[in-house]
């Protein structure tokens, strides 16, 4: 039940920020796209992080690249 919950609100979001990228000039798109990635790879880092905590079995990726 979260789990759809937690969906939901991301699908949301995302949907949101679709509408705010569509408003934007070209290169203001391309700067907020480059720091939604940004933000996106940090928060990717920090959910593995805690998924290794939570599982011991569970290993980073060797790779920067997600």
């Amino acid at each position: 039940m979260l789990f759809l919950q937690e969906k939901a609100a991301l699908e949301k979001k995302v949907s949101d920020m679709e509408d705010e990228l569509k408003s934007l000039p070209p290169l203001a798109r391309i700067q907020a796209l480059r720091r939604g990635n940004a933000r996106l790879l940090v928060e990717n880092k920090a959910m593995l992080r805690t998924l290794a905590q939570l599982s011991p079995k569970a290993t980073l990726p060797e790779s920067e690249d997600l």
